[in-house]
């Protein structure tokens, strides 16, 4: 599963993914997310952290598009990431933004 939250938009991902933490589900999970602060902006940053150490969120890349003079977004990054993002989406990830 690809997931796109921008802002507060990544919420329901976190639901989404504690439920597969406690199903026991174990399939590949990648999420974007972008705000614009790290420092102020970086919501649920201690339960991606857990999510990722434990192992039910595969990949996690963010942006914060104010933290640098030039500007950077989800995608963007998704750009960067393009080829292992088509890759997923051929072995049969599904895309939810």
């Amino acid at each position: 599963m690809i997931m796109v939250g921008p802002g507060t938009g990544v919420a329901p991902f976190l639901g989404f993914l504690d439920d597969r933490r406690a199903r026991g589900h174990r399939g590949r999970n990648w999420l974007f997310f972008g705000e614009q602060r790290r420092e102020t902006d970086f919501y649920y940053r201690e339960e991606l952290d857990g999510l990722q150490r434990d192992r039910t969120l595969s990949r996690l890349d963010v942006a914060f598009s104010r933290d640098q003079r030039h500007k950077v977004y989800v995608q963007d990054r998704m750009r960067k990431h393009g080829a292992r993002l088509w890759a997923w989406l051929e072995d049969g990830a599904h895309f939810y933004v």
